[in-house]
């Protein structure tokens, strides 16, 4: 499909016509500062870069009734609202990448724009400062565009007085762009606005200024500046994987928030309920558990195949979300809470640098679910010393492993297949677990060695879970001060290893990092282990697994060894 072209009037004419927004669009955030630049760019020839639309046609609308013609504002701050009118096309074009430009020239040409002034919001039109064009400005814009109040004639004068007198007083010559546009013919851009400017403030336009009035003019209504491209599928998945791809580069996009679109009807205040439940179990900002992570669990809870795991709107059944929305309170809710406190009180995971992978708390989520477990204790139905044994060496070898690291449908399913075929409540199947991956092709090691601990290095997304490993999980990575936040220290600074041209990859050891909280890592900052530890004294060592001796860069290689000896031993390895 080739590129193609309209004038951006020519657009404008089309929203809420026949253009519209897709249900999986965010709100309108653009500033009074963005739309001068673009303004800026349009006049200065710069490239406003290419849209995206999708073309449905009214066929597809018909019979995908989840896909709304989201209608744009016309006023900054309302809220978008679905088109509800009758299908009078036979096609339309949904935006996926360029609603923020399209509505701000909407907004600005034809709609109502909103500026804050004195704690309120006016309504205000652009205009343009056709004196500019000469030198930029501080903010490295060459044209001057400014909202304001709608109390102002289509052309007026603005008078900028230096009240310290140090520099010569100058004016602003202001036209409002929406007059500008009105202006359907050539002639009348050259002659009407040059008279009306005579007229209403008594100034002759130089012929420079005129050419730049005329040019916006052309910029605005001839020259085809909205180069777009069509996707023509009318597949959903295939457009809500293009939307992600294409909005990349902007706020992070997760699939979860387009698949809501979806989802909301048949569960209206669907995202309401999840967003209480992260509330609950993130605590804050303890854990990073996502609206994609819930997701992801309930179709492994349901999932027949690997292709059931897939975020798919296929997958979102109508069957599965009345399911999810019927059980969400009594099962889907307490399975979420009991799964984040076994990681919090039991598990001692407290937070989430200490989570390498959500994904491989999923079976476990699962395990609880499909046997409706209760609680932890040693009491039928609940999660006994020993499940919370196997459950662990499960989550923290898979975490460690990293088998969640790419494709990680094909490995939820295995674990899935696992916990089934085992169908005993009161044993989680971690070695069958293990097997299965470790017989796969290619083969999942889910070991926990010498070799997998060693290649740990210095505030890599592994070294705070191995480091909370050898304190066995007792520090505290949500202290009341910051004095107090757990930081990773070089036990032999790296100033003094550096000196001795020691490879960075050593001085980043595991082996040579310990925990301290902030102000005693200040404290230590580049002081020499020598002097640090005699000032100490051998009672911090002991505290933090570090071998008794003299140790700097002449025998560093000594101490990594004997310190990888004596971490290895604490963990358990």
């Amino acid at each position: 499909m080739e590129y193609k072209d309209w004038s951006i009037t020519e657009c404008i004419r089309k929203v809420n016509d026949s253009l519209f927004l897709p249900d999986i669009q965010r709100p309108y955030v653009w500033e009074d500062d963005d739309i001068y630049l673009l303004f800026d760019s349009i006049c200065r020839d710069y490239p406003i870069n290419t849209v995206l639309f999708w073309f449905l046609e009214k066929n597809t609308l018909e019979k995908e009734k989840h896909i709304k013609r989201i209608k744009f504002i016309s006023q900054k701050g309302e809220e978008n609202y679905p088109e509800t009118g009758p299908l009078s096309r036979d096609n339309y074009f949904l935006v996926i990448d360029g609603q923020q430009r399209i509505t701000s020239l909407f907004l600005t040409l034809k709609g109502t724009y909103k500026i804050k002034q004195k704690r309120s919001l006016i309504s205000a039109d652009l205009y343009f400062n056709f004196l500019s064009g000469v030198q930029e400005n501080e903010k490295e814009m060459l044209f001057e565009f400014q909202f304001f109040p709608l109390n102002h004639q289509d052309v007026w004068i603005e008078k900028i007085e230096d009240k310290k007198k140090v520099l010569p007083d100058y004016t602003k010559n202001w036209i409002r762009i929406k007059y500008i546009t009105g202006l359907d013919k050539l002639h009348e851009v050259q002659s009407k606005i040059k008279e009306k400017i005579k007229n209403e403030i008594s100034y002759e336009v130089t012929d420079i200024e005129n050419g730049n009035i005329f040019k916006l003019w052309s910029k605005l209504n001839y020259d085809k500046l909205i180069t777009y491209y069509e996707e023509r599928t009318q597949e959903y998945d295939k457009v809500l994987d293009i939307f992600i791809r294409t909005n990349s580069g902007g706020q992070k996009l997760s699939y979860s928030d387009l698949l809501f679109s979806y989802i909301k009807l048949h569960w209206n205040d669907a995202r309401d309920k999840f967003n209480e439940l992260l509330k609950d179990i993130n605590e804050g900002n303890k854990y990073k558990f996502s609206h994609d992570v819930i997701l992801k669990t309930i179709l492994f809870f349901h999932a027949n195949d690997q292709d059931g795991l897939k975020y798919r709107t296929v997958n979102f059944t109508p069957t599965l979300i009345a399911s999810t929305k019927k059980e969400w309170d009594e099962r889907i809710v307490k399975t979420f809470k009991l799964t984040k406190d076994l990681l919090s009180s039991r598990f001692l995971l407290t937070n989430d640098k200490l989570i390498t992978s959500y994904n491989a708390i999923i079976p476990i989520a699962y395990f609880i679910y499909k046997y409706n477990i209760k609680g932890i204790g040693e009491e039928q139905n609940k999660i006994t010393a020993q499940l919370q044994s196997s459950i662990r060496d499960w989550l923290i070898t898979s975490m460690l492993t990293g088998v969640f690291g790419g494709q990680s449908d094909g490995i939820l399913y295995k674990a899935k297949k696992a916990i089934e075929e085992s169908s005993k409540s009161d044993y989680f199947p971690k070695d069958e677990l293990f097997t299965r991956f470790n017989e796969s092709k290619p083969a999942l090691a889910l070991r926990v060695t010498n070799d997998l601990i060693s290649k740990v290095s210095y505030n890599s997304k592994e070294s705070y879970l191995v480091l909370s490993l050898l304190y066995n999980h007792s520090i505290n990575f949500t202290p009341l001060t910051l004095e107090n936040l757990p930081q990773q220290d070089h036990i032999v600074s790296q100033s003094e290893l550096r000196k001795s041209k020691v490879p960075k990859e050593k001085i980043n050891s595991i082996f040579n990092l310990r925990y301290v909280s902030a102000a005693d890592n200040r404290q230590k900052s580049d002081e020499t282990f020598i002097d640090w530890s005699n000032r100490l004294g051998i009672g911090v060592l002991d505290n933090h697994y570090i071998p008794h001796g003299q140790w700097d860069a002449s025998n560093y290689s000594d101490f990594l060894e004997k310190r990888k000896e004596m971490f290895l031993k604490q963990i358990g390895i």
